[in-house]
């Protein structure tokens, strides 16, 4: 997170007219969150404000949100705009417009990545190599490997190479893997790269960091969740099934992504009736979604009726509301929960 970031007001709550005023603050981090909430908003009359602004703005790190908020606007205007900006000669706002079609996963944009990885600027060579990356594309390993020696860009660089598991980045995995003094979660990014390469010690890296104390774990944990095998979705199984594992919503939530194993809306119904741990209880909620049983939807309704957290109770009631809409998961698997 950046300054700009930590800076940024919450307009959350401001209609669309509070919002069109405050667009045109001194402050330009009220500028900025403005645009990004009228984008949030989709607002229909929206984009022509946002262009407007984005002509106007002499900020550029708040241009570039103000693009930002276009791509969260969505459509087709929006889109042909960001497009517009890809060669702009502010490498701020082109790595700002090929970062937004890299968010929106749009396979026309390959060309652009593909001229974005050549660019003279570091950053936008790196917004490119995450776009390809995204589409799964062999091009992103060569350009994610050279940001491997850039301490500010090698955490993401590490997590998009695990994500393409490309056999041509082992050797500069290894390097990595390898090296004195790099940040502890660095290196287990590194071994959870090489484990999905088949490699031998980046697999014992990952289950010594599992079966560790360190803040680590719960990272090691979404790594096995993500990219696992059988065997090591059960050593996540008697993570959630430990009452006195403080990492067993953690271990809940990966295991639901995964739909692994069938039993587990059970466990997590216990969870939701029984574990003392609020935390605990909102995670076993959020788990629930995954199975994209709207079914499910009864046991939610059952724990909220016994809830005293209200903070708990709202976290359960928005997890009822989506599984009753469909879920975000894409199975539709039926399960059993008597």
């Amino acid at each position: 997170m950046n300054g700009e970031d930590i800076n940024a007001p919450d307009f959350s709550g401001r209609t669309i007219n509070e919002l069109n005023e405050l667009t045109a603050s001194v402050s330009p981090f009220e500028r900025a969150e403005a645009a990004m909430e009228l984008g949030r908003r989709k607002d229909s009359g929206a984009f022509e404000r946002l262009e407007k602004l984005f002509r106007g703005e002499e900020v550029l790190w708040v241009k570039a949100r103000i693009l930002q908020a276009i791509r969260e606007l969505g459509g087709d205007m929006a889109r042909g705009f960001i497009f517009a900006h890809v060669n702009d000669p502010e490498p701020r706002i082109r790595g700002s417009a090929i970062a937004a079609l890299a968010e929106m996963e749009d396979p026309e944009a390959i060309p652009v990545f593909l001229k974005a990885i050549q660019d003279a600027d570091e950053m936008v060579r790196f917004d490119g190599a995450v776009g390809l990356a995204i589409q799964n594309r062999v091009e992103a390993v060569q350009p994610l490997l050279t940001f491997l020696e850039n301490s500010d860009l090698r955490m993401l660089s590490l997590v998009w190479l695990t994500h393409l598991g490309h056999a041509s980045s082992r050797e500069g995995l290894q390097k990595v893997f390898r090296k004195w003094f790099l940040p502890h979660f660095e290196r287990l990014q590194a071994a959870a790269a090489l484990m999905r390469l088949g490699d031998q010690k980046g697999q014992e890296y990952v289950l010594k960091e599992l079966e560790s104390r360190k803040p680590t774990r719960v990272q090691a944990i979404d790594i096995l969740g993500e990219y696992g095998s059988g065997e090591h979705l059960q050593k996540l199984c008697a993570i959630a099934s430990n009452p006195r594992d403080d990492d067993r919503g953690v271990a809940v939530q990966v295991l639901a992504s995964r739909h692994y194993p069938d039993n587990l809306p059970e466990l997590m119904r216990a969870m939701l009736l029984k574990d003392p741990d609020p935390e605990i209880r909102t995670d076993a909620a959020e788990a629930l979604v995954n199975w994209n049983d709207p079914v499910l939807a009864a046991v939610l309704d059952e724990a909220i009726a016994s809830e005293r957290d209200p903070d708990v109770r709202r976290a359960m009631k928005e997890a009822a509301a989506e599984l009753r809409a469909g879920g975000p998961g894409a199975s539709g698997e039926k399960l059993n929960i008597n």
